[in-house]
This record gives C-alpha cells, sequence and structure tokens, in this order.
C-alpha cells in the first residue's frame, strides 16, 4: 500500500487537451458507486463530507435500512442547516481496469434538490488519495498499476454549472452538535430536467 501511495502524480497540458479555455468550470464526474454508474458526481475539495442525495441513494437499489445515526448539521446546502437523514458506508470505484481504485467511504444522505447525484468530499480524496486539477478538469490516484485518471466531458459540468446559478448559498460544512457552524458563500444546486439546448458548445 505505501509503496502505491508512493506513486508522484502530475499534471502537464497533455491532460488539458479536451479542455476548452477560458473556463471557470467545477470538476464533475461518473464513478461506480455501491455497483452502480453514478454521474453527475461533484468533487468538492472545500466539502467535509461525502454527500449521495436522496433520490440518487435510491436509484442504487439501497434502502433506509442500511442507513446508521447521524447526529452532525450540515451548512451549506440551504440557508439553516440540514440534519442528514443518517449515514452510510458505500463501497466506491475510480477509473477503469487496469487503473482502477476501490474503498469504502463514508456518504450523509441528505434529502433536497440537487443538480448533481453525489458529492464527492476531501474526506474520499484523502481515501483514494486522489489529487485533482480544475484546469484540467480532471482527477489522479494511484492504483496498483500506475496512476488513475478521469477527464470529465466539459459541456455536463457547465450544464450543471448554468443550472445552479439560479439559486446562491454556502459551501457544505459538517458541524458536530454544539460547534458553531463556518461558512463561505458559492451557489446551490437545484434539479431540473435536462434541455440539451442548455449545454455550452
Amino acid at each position: 500500500m505505501s509503496r502505491m501511495m508512493d506513486q508522484i502524480i502530475t499534471f502537464s497540458e497533455d491532460d488539458a487537451r479536451r479542455v476548452n479555455f477560458p473556463h471557470h468550470d467545477s470538476l464533475v464526474i461518473e464513478s461506480h458507486i455501491s455497483n452502480k454508474m453514478v454521474a453527475q458526481i461533484l468533487v468538492d475539495n472545500g466539502s467535509s463530507v461525502n454527500i449521495p442525495f436522496k433520490s440518487a441513494f435510491e436509484k442504487t437499489g439501497l434502502t433506509t435500512s442500511e442507513l446508521s445515526p447521524c447526529t452532525l448539521t450540515l451548512y451549506g446546502l440551504s440557508r439553516e442547516g440540514v440534519i442528514p437523514m443518517e449515514e452510510v458506508k458505500l463501497p466506491v470505484t475510480l477509473g477503469k481496469v487496469p487503473r482502477q481504485a476501490f474503498k469504502y467511504c463514508t456518504f450523509l444522505v441528505v434529502d433536497c434538490s440537487s443538480t448533481y447525484n453525489t458529492i464527492l468530499g476531501h474526506s474520499a480524496l484523502v481515501e483514494f488519495g486522489a489529487v485533482t486539477s480544475i484546469r484540467h478538469l480532471c482527477i489522479k490516484f494511484p492504483t496498483e498499476s500506475g496512476i488513475g485518471t478521469i477527464h470529465r466531458d466539459q459541456k455536463e459540468v457547465r450544464w450543471c454549472y448554468n443550472v445552479s446559478l439560479k439559486h446562491p448559498v454556502m459551501v457544505v460544512e459538517a458541524v458536530a452538535p454544539e460547534q458553531p457552524p463556518s461558512v463561505k458563500m458559492e451557489v446551490e444546486v437545484v434539479l431540473e430536467e435536462r434541455d440539451s439546448n442548455e449545454l455550452d458548445p
């Protein structure tokens, strides 16, 4: 394991060959979670937790009986704190064979609307030893067969961004009971039907 994590991760302009510049896009990927391919996963280094939104959680075929109690309150998904439905540990797979990595990550299930199906926070990135590059719109991580890479379609990213601009809120932060929240302003995400005409060129 230590030898795998010792691999050097770098980014070059070759990683940006699929990216249209200039851009201010977020990193949105797709990945297997609980053995189902999940699209519109926001990779958010600023989020202290991993979140599957309720609608996406149900589509994976999981039920509330698999959830465990959670005492945290999340700030950033609305103007007031949101108490998660509870938490669950789910298998996450990044990349494709042979450069593929697998981990069990803890998720806090939240019942609110979102453009994204899931938020992958920095706790999961630490577990995978993953490094992100917003300039290159990709994420890299060590595997037994070398460095794995996930690139994302920029049109998908911009569709999510265009929808999310409609309602400003804050960055997601988990706060334990009796601790004051610390928040930053960002954007709220709202679940809407996709219209191909909304995609930027």
